[in-house]
């Protein structure tokens, strides 16, 4: 994992003032620092953090060995060797042992379109074309790594870190936020790719390739698309089971190729505790973090404990408190240079500073739920499927007359759709509070497409399928853009073996059986724990690293929410109905609201902006 940043255009900075960018992004890579322009049009700059090849001869940029290219690559491909075999090269003919000199001896050889059929990794790359003069700026196929990008004034920037963009002086002095981002945040508590919070600013979307050319024109391009299903395997099937088995221990003994050690974080769930095993199997020496909390509600530090000893590893235990949060709360803010308002990055934050006290790189168990239908909400927009082919007052009505009858109907169903009940699910404030506190609200059109309600979901399998499809495109990327921040800014690099490439190919072959022949929630997995640990440790219903929010907004952070929220204007400036935001933050307070996340989102926000806007 690395930081990129870089300049393409006719009004580039100095040197200095380039560097001085760059060095915003050192967290990410501080074992080195790179730079190279061609005194003309672009220069790219690089901080490196190490693991493959830590020598000098890793560094980049890099240049390729025709001279036509030039890269700078944040992250990793894990199947660098093999891309090497299919160049017909041995290790001697590179310069370095890095996956990245074999990825650009492949845009050499290949070209783009061909290269990225192949790789298979986390990456984000800027590649220039020296000849003619163009920049083509790569992000992964999950969007597990990030990539921004602004245009103004004849000139491009681009950068790992949102803050390299809009501190930019082509930026910094007419920093515009787009109502439609600032409404999608307030409303998910993230920005969807690919809008980002200012005017003129951009994020490269998951699988997609950016070619700007000379005179700023823009090509947008995307190379991966989440497969379409196409149901060769029952989700019950042994044949399956023991396919996907194979995939993810093949998967995680590629990722475990590294030049320095590998952790893994380890939850009380399945997730990580699965990925742990499969570690365990190469590499009998792992030591795994886990943070636990002292509110039994929120904790399975116990559970993650009994994980660990099954497997005889070492397990490194912190217990999350207020205390941690309140001495915390500056810092974890500085690693989020886009507005972020997921809470749960604050355990997150906890534990990556853990984690890199020892190691550099850890393996974590991100997208499992995502992938394989983990999230109890899907069991439950299936189960409720059948409303929908009614109108919705007669829904209202027959709901009504069941909850009487003490039948658990979810209010969920008062939505247009299922899409629709699934955008009002993952909505932290929803449109009736959106209303009262931010009079000039419209989400993005490209939020809006990633719940699409005109694609027609005929029966339950369509439901799950389109249902994985939106995790996808929709809350993994929150939960990848709160890992990747965490860590990056601790100078760790956090692998994460269920959003490989073979692993998505795979799970696209599967036809789920949730709520017609079974009713577990990731089913698959689950029947591969129960052939690596005792059933009697595995927890059914994961916590996660989280801590009670509601206790530390009424405690500890009500001061300062009610100074950011309530005692001034909040940002930005002029745009927030200042009397219903009051009205809100005081129901909350006063015990009329219950919903802790809407308050944290509008927090978060604030707190942003006081660290990279305000000051």
């Amino acid at each position: 994992m690395c930081g990129i940043f870089g300049e393409f255009g006719y009004s580039l900075l100095n040197k200095n003032q380039f560097n001085s960018l760059n060095a915003l992004s050192w967290s990410r890579g501080p074992d080195m620092s790179g730079y190279w322009s061609d005194h003309n049009n672009i220069q790219l700059g690089f901080n490196r953090l190490a693991i493959l090849d830590p020598s000098e001869k890793g560094n980049q940029p890099m240049i390729s060995q025709n001279g036509k290219w030039v890269i700078i690559m944040n992250g990793e491909v894990y199947n660098f060797p093999e891309i090497r075999n299919k160049l017909g090269k041995t290790k001697a003919d590179f310069t370095s042992q890095t996956d990245t000199e074999v990825v650009l001896a492949a845009f050499e050889t290949w070209g783009i379109e061909k290269t990225l059929e192949i790789v298979n990794g986390i990456f984000a790359i800027a590649l220039y074309d020296r000849s003619n003069k163009k920049i083509h700026l790569i992000r992964d196929f999950a969007g597990v790594k990030p990539l921004y990008f602004g245009i103004m004034n004849n000139c491009t920037v681009f950068a790992s870190q949102y803050d390299q963009i809009f501190n930019h002086p082509a930026f910094k002095e007419n920093l515009i936020p787009k109502q439609e981002s600032l409404t999608d945040f307030v409303r998910m508590g993230y920005i969807p790719a690919p809008n980002a919070f200012f005017n003129n600013t951009w994020q490269v979307r998951p699988g997609e390739i950016v070619t700007i050319n000379q005179k700023m024109d823009i090509n947008k391009e995307i190379y991966y698309s989440f497969p379409e299903p196409s149901s060769e395997y029952n989700e019950t099937d042994s044949q399956a089971i023991e396919k996907l088995d194979f995939i993810l221990s093949e998967v995680v003994r590629s990722q475990l190729i590294s030049d320095v050690p590998i952790g893994a974080f380890l939850s009380g769930g399945i997730d990580s505790p699965l990925i742990c095993n499969y570690i365990h199997q190469e590499s009998p020496q792992l030591e795994t973090f886990t943070i636990g909390s002292s509110d039994p509600e929120y904790d399975e530090s116990n559970t993650a404990k009994d994980y660990s000893d099954s497997l005889g590893v070492t397990n490194h235990l912190y217990i999350y408190s207020n205390e941690d949060l309140v001495n915390d709360l500056d810092n974890h803010f500085k690693a989020y240079s886009e507005p972020f308002g997921d809470y749960s990055s604050l355990p997150s934050f906890q534990v990556c500073k853990n984690a890199k006290s020892k190691f550099t790189v850890v393996l974590g168990g991100d997208g499992g739920d995502e992938i394989f239908w983990g999230y109890p909400r899907f069991q439950r927009f299936t189960s409720h499927r059948s409303w929908f082919n009614f109108n919705i007052p007669s829904r209202m009505l027959l709901a009504s007359i069941c909850r009487k009858l003490g039948v658990n109907v979810s209010y969920g169903i008062s939505a247009n759709s299922v899409q629709e009940w699934a955008l009002g699910h993952h909505s932290h404030n929803n449109f009736d509070i959106l209303d009262k506190i931010l009079p000039d609200n419209s989400n993005s059109n490209e939020l809006l497409k990633i719940y699409d309600d005109t694609i027609k979901l005929k029966g339950r399998k369509d439901i799950l399928h389109w249902l994985r499809r939106n995790e996808f495109y929709g809350h993994l990327q929150c939960v990848l853009l709160k890992m990747d921040r965490a860590s990056m800014y601790h100078g760790l690099e956090v692998r994460v073996p269920f959003l490989d490439r073979k692993v998505l190919d795979f799970s696209s072959r599967i036809k789920p059986e949730l709520a017609s022949k079974h009713q577990i929630s990731k089913y698959m997995l689950k029947k591969l724990m129960s052939n690596k640990y005792p059933n009697t440790i595995i927890q059914q219903e994961k916590k996660g690293f989280s801590f009670n929010l509601e206790h530390s907004l009424k405690t500890v952070l009500k001061d300062e929410v009610m100074a950011l929220l309530v005692d001034r204007d909040p940002y930005p400036s002029n745009t927030f109905n200042r009397e219903g935001l009051n009205k809100f933050i005081n129901s909350y307070y006063n015990n009329e609201y219950t919903n802790s996340w809407s308050i944290w989102v509008l927090f978060a926000l604030q707190k942003w902006a006081d660290t990279f806007v305000r000051t």
